[in-house]
């Protein structure tokens, strides 16, 4: 029902978990990747994030993994190797976990 998807839009709206994993997200984005979906799932610890989008080519892909394991509060990012079989315009979903500890 809306009244739900209200609720739930407000309560990740006032979890301040959100918007750190949206700014890192857009911190770690480079050139030729283009996001479709994200979903946050939130945990004791901090939160599960999946990714889903296209890249431009393989590098912009491997950018992109190497970009998030880059970012301090991500771990657990890994690149399947699948997603690698093509040249260009590659789709790919990405799971990694965001951590609140500092």
């Amino acid at each position: 029902t809306l009244a739900e998807r209200v609720r739930i839009l407000n309560e990740y709206a006032a979890a301040p978990v959100t918007p750190a994993i949206i700014t890192a997200l857009i911190g770690a984005m480079p050139k030729g990747i283009a996001l479709t979906s994200f979903s946050i799932s939130r945990t004791s610890a901090g939160a599960s994030v999946s990714i889903n989008g296209s890249a431009a080519s393989r590098d912009a892909l491997l950018s992109l993994a190497t970009a998030l394991k880059d970012v301090h509060a991500f771990s657990g990012v890994a690149l399947p190797v699948s997603q690698l079989a093509s040249d260009k315009d590659i789709p790919f979903s990405l799971s990694f976990f965001f951590s609140t500890a500092p």
